[in-house]
């Protein structure tokens, strides 16, 4: 959906462009402080009943 809506304009490409190198970027260490988010709070938090 993205891509369909890029490419009705230039102005709208060129920012799913630099959202998409963003994401690129980004991605690697935000699964670095997710995890680290969720190793911390599993022994809080019991998915048990």
């Amino acid at each position: 959906m993205l891509a369909e809506e890029a490419a009705k304009d230039a102005q709208s490409k060129k920012v799913a462009a630099a959202f998409e190198a963003f994401q690129n970027q980004v991605g690697p260490w935000f699964t670095v402080s997710e995890k680290a988010y969720y190793d911390r709070i599993f022994g809080k938090y019991s998915l048990k009943g």
